[in-house]
């Protein structure tokens, strides 16, 4: 039998075989490129093709059984002739059902196959009606009832194939009808000349006639039935097209206004920190804090819809690996104390007995959930306390269930809301909205978190006696026990003194990352573009950068890549990473595609800045660029140019104008603090302009990128910044005088032996 499986897939293959993707399935996709009217024509052509596979066996079966029926008064040479036809035109028309079904998903119009398959089920019919000439039962009354039997069951089977479409539905019916009928007829007009004629044979003849008709009629209710579902079809796939394309155009919404978000995120609540620990008094300090909390609140609601959207979209990612469940939890304890004693409520923590150490699961998902469920306790509970009550209960098959349960006694949930407390954008009421605040997105988010990890979650709540909110986690003990070390005892990250570059185009997010980096002991310099990133990395020492990944030009992934395949090989393998806007895992991805060693989101956290850069910069080797006195013309001044201007100025008028730049650069410097500490945003424009003319004039293009930055600074960025970017540029003009002075003084001395050779 195993040897004749082969053979018999073959043979049966092309008569029962279909097409790899559902041509009925993918009838929607295609809407947008066919008529309606062709296209529901298509499908009703599809379905009527689908129904005729079905009956590759049912067909040679029935005649096998009707040519054993009739062979009992018919000659065996007719019956034999009889079935070869019928099962013949049965296996011709499955193969042209099959060929249309295999081109169905590229056809536009579906009227010359129409012709083609109503010839080839009509032919399979007309067999099927031709019956009675091959097996007449002359004056054999019960063979004229079993034909008239095998003519009404003909019909009606192949009503049901042909139901979906009106014109095979008419066609295929014509030759069983009309052998019925004569039939009916027949037996009529033998009756009568035996006298023996009347209401039994009227009857018979009626009976086929309106048989016929009923078939006909409850085959046209049918397939207009059929019709509609398939126009109902092709609508509801038009809306699921129409919603697919709407949530992906809101998802690339969402990824912009994130990243445009928080770019001025990271300005506003990295200078707000910075501002709090300088000397402010405590109205000043007041406000700071009120503008810092808030930049924090308008964060929050910015990650929930961002969580949301991943949800929505089947982007989130659960990560399984074990975690220390005791700093899971004090992590939340001590986030959420301060909150809770600001109120006057008493926080607790209770754990069951035996309860493990570590789990495996998602912490940062599970924390998140957490957060969200103790913040609301706190938020909804004037007074008494909050409890976090955590256990972890062995199951049935070996697995361990997490579940944590979040007791309060606030307020409640009023019963009329409990219905959709876990739907988005809902609260209990206007009143608490308007109350407490808040998007109303935090449940929706923590119960689609719960479910992405395979747990449930609920309440239980009665007004005024407070609420239980609770969730289970199916998890599992880690196969290896070693112990990790509590996050609470980590020893603090360490880096030393580094050489940083910062690639950065907006000057607040600049003037935060090197604000962070300075007062941590790293010398910074920073660029606003990838050019120019590339440039200082393949000329200078840099033990670690900073890339942006959206810069104007060159982007921070084609500029990692372009450092990345630098002829010098310790400078190409310079850490690299990331601060990006962008909060999509696929992010990344990309980084890492790029070359890049890791990445940090915006807004920049310090601590996170720095376990960023602390992974990076060990993961290369640790290696710090040797101390070497710097040359500061080749720091800060481009020789080519400054070359170009000597040869047209000549050697003896050179010492005086490199002393009246030097000196133009430092009053210039000068005048521009004056002015921008004064307000006088005119006055600083003009001298900020002169300044970037001369830097660039003779080839300073740290010091003209400086100018160009204060000038975009000016137009765009508040005064706390203008005064950093004017203390900043004084520093460098003085810089670039004394590298202009260097270099005047290697150039006179490379000239001297020319000048006497002259002479």
């Amino acid at each position: 039998m195993r040897r004749l499986e082969p053979g018999l897939r073959r043979w049966t293959g092309p008569l029962i075989g279909g097409p790899a993707t559902d041509p009925l399935e993918a009838l929607g996709d295609r809407a947008p490129t066919i008529a309606r009217p062709l296209l529901v024509e298509l499908g009703q052509l599809i379905l009527m093709a689908l129904n005729h596979r079905d009956d590759v066996w049912l067909l040679p079966l029935l005649t096998v059984v009707v040519a054993g029926g009739i062979a009992t008064w018919a000659p065996w040479p007719a019956v034999v002739v009889w079935s070869l036809l019928s099962i013949g035109a049965a296996g011709i028309s499955q193969l042209v059902f099959q060929r249309f079904l295999v081109r169905a998903n590229s056809l536009t119009d579906p009227r010359p196959w129409l012709w083609v398959l109503a010839a080839a089920r009509f032919a399979t019919s007309a067999v099927w009606g031709l019956l009675p000439l091959f097996a007449w039962p002359d004056h054999d009354l019960a063979g004229r009832c079993l034909l008239m039997l095998i003519m009404g069951t003909a019909m009606a089977l192949r009503t049901c194939g042909t139901i979906p479409h009106p014109l095979m539905l008419g066609l295929q019916m014509v030759p069983p009808a009309l052998a019925l009928l004569v039939l009916a007829g027949a037996t009529l007009a033998e009756e009568s000349g035996t006298a023996r004629g009347g209401a039994p044979g009227m009857a018979l003849v009626l009976g086929s006639l309106l048989y016929s008709v009923f078939i006909y009629r409850m085959g046209r209710q049918i397939c207009r039935r059929m019709r509609h579902m398939l126009e109902m079809q092709l609508d509801l796939a038009a809306a699921k097209r129409a919603a697919d394309q709407a949530n992906d155009a809101k998802s690339g919404f969402l990824a912009t206004l994130s990243h445009e978000i928080r770019t001025p995120m990271t300005g506003i609540l990295g200078l707000t920190q910075l501002l709090l620990e300088t000397g402010l008094s405590m109205r000043q300090r007041d406000y700071v804090r009120t503008v810092h909390e808030s930049g924090e609140s308008l964060l929050a609601i910015l990650n929930d819809v961002l969580d949301l959207s991943k949800v929505e979209a089947g982007k989130l990612e659960i990560d399984q690996r074990p975690f220390d469940t005791a700093a899971l939890l004090d992590g939340v304890l001590k986030l959420m104390v301060g909150r809770a004693a600001e109120k006057g409520l008493d926080l607790q923590l209770r754990t069951s007995q035996a309860f493990p150490a570590r789990l495996m699961g998602d912490p940062l998902r599970l924390r998140q959930v957490l957060l969200n469920l103790v913040g609301n306790a706190i938020k909804f509970t004037d007074r008494g306390w909050v409890r976090i009550s955590a256990s972890a209960d062995r199951l049935d098959d070996g697995r361990m269930q997490f579940g944590i349960i979040v007791s309060d006694t606030g307020m409640g949930v009023p019963e009329a809301s409990q219905g959709r407390l876990f739907e988005t954008f809902s609260q209990a009421s206007v009143e608490v909205t308007r109350r407490y605040g808040g998007s109303g997105l935090g449940l929706a988010i923590a119960k689609r978190l719960v479910q992405a990890m395979g747990g449930e979650i609920g309440f239980r709540s009665r007004p005024g006696n407070g609420s239980h909110f609770w969730f289970t986690i199916p998890t599992a003990e880690p196969e290896d026990e070693v112990a990790i070390a509590r996050n609470t005892d980590a020893p603090p990250l360490c880096l030393p003194p580094l050489a940083v570059l910062v690639v950065e185009d907006v000057t607040a997010n600049q003037v935060v990352l090197d604000a962070l980096l300075r007062a941590r002991g790293h010398a910074v310099t920073v660029v606003a573009d990838g050019a120019a990133a590339v440039r200082l990395v393949a000329q200078g020492r840099f033990d670690l950068v900073l890339m942006d990944m959206q810069l104007p030009g060159i982007d921070g992934l084609e500029a990692t890549r372009r450092i990345r395949a630098l002829p010098d090989g310790s400078r190409a393998r310079v850490p690299v990473v990331a601060t990006t806007a962008n909060t999509d895992a696929t992010d990344g991805d990309h980084c890492l595609a790029a070359g890049m060693d890791g990445f940090v989101t915006k807004p920049i956290r310090p601590d996170a800045l720095v376990e960023a850069m602390h992974k990076a910069w060990t993961a290369r080797g640790t290696h710090v660029w040797p101390s070497a006195e710097p040359d500061a013309a080749d720091a800060v001044l481009d020789a080519r140019q400054i070359e170009t201007v000597a040869q047209a100025i000549g050697a003896q008028d050179m010492p005086e104008f490199i002393t009246i730049t030097a000196r133009t650069l430092v009053e210039t410097a000068d005048r521009f603090v004056e002015k921008v500490v004064a307000g006088d945003l005119p006055g600083a424009g003009q001298a900020v302009h002169t300044l970037y003319g001369v830097a660039a004039n003779v080839g300073l293009s740290g010091l003209s990128a400086e100018a160009r930055r204060a000038q975009q600074a000016l137009r765009d960025d508040p005064p706390e910044i203008q005064r950093a970017l004017a203390g900043t540029l004084r520093s460098n003009a003085e810089q670039a005088a004394a590298a202009l002075a260097d270099w005047l003084g290697e150039w006179l001395g490379s000239q001297r032996p020319a000048d006497s050779a002259v002479a």
